[in-house]
Formats: C-alpha cells, sequence, structure tokens
C-alpha cells in the first residue's frame, strides 16, 4: 500500500503540472487516505503539501495555508525537512497564498497567518479529514 500512495502522490503533481486540477485532487486524496490508513507520517505530509498546491491552484488560498500549516506540524512531529523540490513546490504555494491572501488590501500577514496556525493546530486525523473535505 505505501507503494501505491507514494505513486497516487507523484501522478497527482504530474496532473497539477499540466493543469488537471480535478484529477491532481483526486489522486492526492486517494494517497492521504492510504497515508492515513498507514499511519505514515511522511505520505501525509506530502499529501496535505500537495493538496495545499493544488488548493493554490484551485483558487482556494486560505485552505491552502490551513492545510500547509497542518503539514508543518507533522513535519515538525517526526522532524523531516523539506527536500529540494519538495521546498520549491513549498515556497511557490506559500507565496501564492501570501499573494492571494493580499488582494482585498487587509492585513494580508494575518490572514496567512491565521490560516496557518490554525492548521497547525490541527490533529493528524482533523488535518487527514479537513483535507479530504470536498
Amino acid at each position: 500500500m505505501w507503494a501505491t500512495a507514494a505513486g497516487f502522490i507523484n501522478l497527482a503533481e504530474i496532473a497539477r503540472e499540466v493543469g488537471d486540477n480535478e484529477r491532481a485532487q483526486t489522486l492526492h486524496r486517494r494517497a492521504l487516505t492510504l497515508s492515513g490508513d498507514l499511519a505514515d507520517t511522511t505520505l501525509i505530509v506530502a499529501g496535505l503539501d500537495g493538496l495545499a498546491a493544488n488548493a493554490i491552484a484551485c483558487g482556494h488560498p486560505t485552505r491552502a495555508a490551513r492545510l500547509l500549516g497542518a503539514a508543518a506540524a507533522r513535519r515538525a512531529e517526526i522532524g523531516v525537512a523539506l527536500s529540494g523540490l519538495e521546498r520549491t513546490i513549498h515556497d511557490c504555494t506559500v507565496a501564492a497564498a501570501r499573494t492571494a491572501l493580499e488582494a482585498p488590501a487587509t492585513a494580508w500577514e494575518d490572514a496567512f497567518e491565521q490560516a496557518y496556525a490554525a492548521g497547525r493546530r490541527m490533529s493528524t486525523a482533523e488535518a487527514i479529514a479537513y483535507a479530504l473535505e470536498a
């Protein structure tokens, strides 16, 4: 099952890169469901990060910020840093969420930080449930 979940994550990233956000979301959700069943935090983090990037692609920056926060909390729990490609995708997702939340000319830093902090406060089970919501 681990290889299947990892394969879904890779396929989801390809789908997102070619603009098939619906397919990417479906694949990331499948991967996250399997990862949760396996209780594999590394794969859970990858699924949360992937769904955050997909949320940005679909115009949902607040959702992306919450998912980024949830992924960051899980990474901190297990002491895993982002790899090179993961860091690039993560940084682009963070920048896009910050920029999108800046648009209403409000305290965008607060909007991003509040959503990110809300994600960090989620348990793993809450983060998975949130990520799998339609």
